[in-house]
């Protein structure tokens, strides 16, 4: 399986996120909360190098406010990823 990495203030957001990129998480684990987006971002770095499988795909959504930060780890099912097609989309990527 491959795992993904994100980070994010509203638990909504990543959602809407993810779902929009065709992206459908399993397993997941949150982290934090993290007081700013810096120590959100240096836990991806540190996740990153624990899982050791080199550089992973990560996500970022915030408001930027001084709401706290969380992590999020998920594993990517490869078989369950949907590319949604926008008005206008021919399909062609």
């Amino acid at each position: 399986m491959k795992v993904q990495l994100g980070v994010f203030q509203e638990q909504e957001q990543i959602e809407l996120s993810l779902e929009a990129k065709g992206i459908i998480p399993r397993n997941i684990m949150v982290a934090g909360p993290f007081p700013t987006r810096l120590q959100a971002f240096e836990w991806m770095d540190f996740i990153e190098k624990r899982t050791g499988q080199g550089k992973l795909m990560r996500h970022a959504v915030g408001l930027m406010n001084r709401h706290p930060w969380y992590g999020l780890i998920f594993e990517l099912n490869p078989t369950a990823m949907v590319r949604k097609t926008m008005p206008g989309d021919l399909g062609l990527c």
